[in-house]
């Protein structure tokens, strides 16, 4: 088998991965034990009060209801080679989303590396003795056009923000189990079929995390100038998506926290990167009432309707799910 101690998601998420399941299998090779990889894995996992979830893949070919199974049960194995005193870090164990895969699945190494079981870090504590630090606020200033000093003071906190609360409902999204307070949630923006669809959530937030990450340039409009009426606090038109001009920012969109900067920030950052639109604009106290769709025609994956084409919904969860 093949470890790779150094796997970096692109939902932000780390770990390690264990490759080279057999085609329909998920017996453990013997091999794998006495690599020197593996063995260092297990010496440094339980440090730091760490914590990790057990993910399984399989390659994307074949019926879904065969991969399902076959992926809770090469994460249930990797579970049972673990010693006794690590399981007690493990904080779920399961099979991927339908249709997830590592990597892309056209060739046989990329088929290697689907055949696999991720083990994710979900938390690490480190304790440190000396003089306390006060902790800062993550500060970035991206360019910018027409903004006063206080206007990019409040960018350069925003921005870096937006990032990370995609990359948060990535993170939580991937971790995500029936019933709990961040499923609730992601219904109330998504819709009641949110959960069955979370991977094609997860994927349109890394597309808009990665437009954040290009860095977009922000131009500040004072209210009731040009796009900037009728409530409006951001704005982008198609031609930004070719032309890369400026992401329009509304001088009332300074008005609330930096929260709501940034989930406006990650709301036209998902039209840029993931083509959403604007179907309905959601409310913290009532969610979206969207379908949980984005297929005009089904099968054929039309996006122009529905929840997951919807850009509200992208920048109201991650930001409602930051204040939990």
């Amino acid at each position: 088998m093949v470890f790779l101690p150094q796997l970096s998601m692109g939902t932000g998420e780390k770990g390690v991965l264990i490759a080279n399941f057999d085609i329909e299998g998920a017996g453990i090779k013997p091999n794998l034990k006495e690599t020197i990889y593996w063995k260092q894995f297990l010496r440094i996992a339980g440090q730091n009060k760490s914590k990790w979830r057990i993910e399984g893949f399989s390659d994307c070919q074949g019926k879904e209801s065969r991969n399902g199974s076959l992926r809770e049960r090469r994460a249930k194995a990797v579970l049972g080679l673990l010693p006794a005193g690590l399981k007690g870090s493990i904080t779920e164990t399961g099979g991927a989303s339908p249709g997830e895969c590592i990597t892309d699945n056209t060739t046989a190494a990329d088929r290697t590396l689907n055949r696999s079981v991720a083990i994710f870090l979900v938390e690490s504590t480190h304790s440190f003795k000396g003089d306390d630090i006060e902790g800062k606020v993550e500060t970035k200033e991206p360019g910018t056009s027409g903004c006063t000093d206080d206007q990019r003071k409040r960018l350069a906190v925003a921005y870096p923000l937006a990032k990370r609360l995609g990359e948060n409902a990535m993170s939580a999204i991937s971790r995500m189990t029936r019933g709990s307070p961040e499923e609730t949630l992601l219904k109330k923006f998504f819709g009641a079929k949110a959960y069955d669809e979370r991977w094609h959530i997860k994927q349109k937030y890394a597309a808009a995390v990665k437009t954040i990450k290009i860095g977009p340039t922000y131009r500040c409009v004072k209210t009731g100038t040009g796009p900037c009426k009728d409530g409006t606090v951001g704005y982008v038109g198609a031609h930004a998506i070719i032309t890369g001009n400026p992401t329009i920012v509304c001088e009332n969109a300074f008005a609330d926290d930096n929260i709501e900067l940034a989930d406006t920030i990650l709301h036209e950052a998902s039209h840029l990167g993931a083509w959403t639109n604007d179907h309905q604009y959601c409310y913290r106290s009532t969610g979206c009432n969207l379908d949980t769709t984005d297929e005009a025609v089904p099968g054929i994956g039309v996006s122009d309707r529905g929840a997951l084409n919807n850009a509200d919904s992208y920048g109201r969860f991650a930001s409602e799910l930051f204040r939990l």
